[in-house]
């Protein structure tokens, strides 16, 4: 069985030769290695030439974008899989032997990707190395092949994995309309999704990437809004978001069997519920996204959370989750009271919202280029948890670094609340957060 590995290049030549040096290291099995020079002015081309002769290579003289150059190295590939990597990533001992065999160990599995320490979703893992034999040392651990650590996904992100060549020629290549790149992977995804075929994540593949090389944050974040409104426009929908974070999960009582998910989109956190054996229902207004949540959750309500009635008994779910704009409901303290009553005895809702007084949030509005979703303060937060008759046990503030050029800025506003009576520190400490995840019970308890 033959794999083909697909490499767009921009640039970068640096982490190129480390990506080529990691495949012919680590890589036994028959394969071939593809790289698209996608209107690189560096020396990618004569090294190239010079130290990989044996190499497919595809020469664009301007850069094409990252779809239409893999879509190049797939239309070129000859192998039974095609494995798209991008070039700042280091492949790892049996990286492709694990791969191959999650990838075949069921019929209806279509893509598969390894995990990493520079990736978005549940694919993120954190290696305790600081140089790159370190990262071959953890990885020579980590990569024994274990299919406990296999499971189910939504979203694969798309600076490594593989796909198998019937899948590529049931929903063809990647969507060029995505430009440069970003949101490609994810509509990937989809459409695997939708023509049947099952994405995994193989937790026994444990790749380094770099991230961000090619763009600027700046760039990076124009780039994410504008294919994120392709990909929404694309389909139909309004509010794509495969949100995912560990931590949040963590929040869960160990004791929980029953959870209910509000606007659970594509049903991401709720499917790393169900590897937990965890009964998950989902509520999602968008009819296309409730398909997908309903290909793996136990049961998927389509409507707005204000609107429906939950056909569930009072006191049936041990965990309500409220993790995608909750500050867009008209009556809060309304929407809250109804919830609390499907509360079991002892459950509890976990909600999770932006925070307008995030420092570059406070930006953003006096540019008046404010988000569509506003957000809560803290003070507000409370307030409606005290009229809803909640109580939080546990407040946790996500903090995201803020641009180094920003922070003389809020120091000096600092000192201003200080001198006018007001608390200067509470104020730094909610301008570094960019949101609250709040677990609450009903008071009575």
């Amino acid at each position: 069985m033959k794999t083909s590995i697909i490499i767009p290049t921009f640039n970068k030549l640096e982490f190129t030769k480390l990506c080529l040096e990691s495949v012919h290291r680590f890589t036994s099995e028959e394969h071939e290695i593809i790289v698209i020079i996608n209107g690189s002015t560096d020396d990618s081309l004569q090294y190239l030439k010079k130290n990989y002769p044996d190499l497919k290579l595809i020469v664009n003289q301007k850069n094409q974008g990252f779809p239409k150059a893999c879509n190049q190295g797939m239309a070129a590939a000859t192998g039974d899989n095609i494995v798209l990597l991008s070039n700042d990533v280091i492949v790892t001992q049996n990286w492709l032997t694990n791969l191959l065999t999650c990838l075949y160990h069921k019929p209806e599995i279509g893509m598969v990707g390894p995990v990493s320490n520079f990736v978005s979703g549940p694919q993120k893992v954190t290696g305790p190395y600081k140089t790159i034999e370190e990262m071959y040392q953890f990885a020579k651990e980590h990569n024994k092949q274990n299919p406990t650590l296999w499971r189910r996904t939504l979203r694969l992100v798309g600076f490594c994995f593989i796909i198998k060549r019937t899948l590529l020629e049931t929903i063809g290549m990647l969507d060029e309309q995505f430009g440069t790149g970003n949101y490609e992977d994810d509509d990937y995804c989809i459409r695997t999704t939708l023509a049947g075929y099952h994405l995994y994540i193989a937790g026994d593949v444990f790749v380094h990437h770099f991230g961000s090389i090619s763009f600027s944050s700046e760039e990076m974040r124009t780039l994410l809004t504008q294919n994120k409104y392709l990909l929404e426009k694309k389909y139909g929908i309004q509010h794509y978001g495969p949100h995912y974070n560990p931590d949040i999960l963590s929040l869960l009582p160990t004791e929980a069997k029953t959870i209910l998910d509000i606007n659970c989109s594509i049903g991401q956190y709720s499917l790393e519920l169900k590897h937990k054996h965890l009964e998950v229902v989902g509520v999602e207004p968008d009819p296309f996204l409730a398909n997908l949540a309903s290909l793996v959750l136990d049961k998927v309500l389509i409507g707005h959370i204000e609107q429906l009635i939950i056909p569930y008994l009072p006191g049936y779910f041990d965990v309500i989750l409220f993790l995608n704009r909750f500050s867009t409901l008209k009556n809060p303290v309304h929407t809250l009271n109804s919830l609390k009553k499907l509360l079991s005895p002892s459950g509890v809702l976990i909600l999770r919202t932006t925070n307008p007084l995030y420092f570059p949030h406070l930006l953003d509005y006096c540019r008046e280029t404010i988000p569509s979703e506003n957000g809560y303060s803290a003070t507000q937060l409370n307030s409606l948890l005290q009229k809803a008759n909640l109580k939080s046990i546990n407040w946790v503030n996500l903090t995201k670094p803020l641009p180094p050029q920003l922070l003389p800025m809020l120091e000096d506003l600092a000192t201003v609340f200080t001198n006018h009576s007001m608390d200067g520190r509470a104020f730094l400490m909610q301008a570094e957060c960019i949101e609250y995840v709040i677990v609450a019970k009903s008071a009575m308890q």
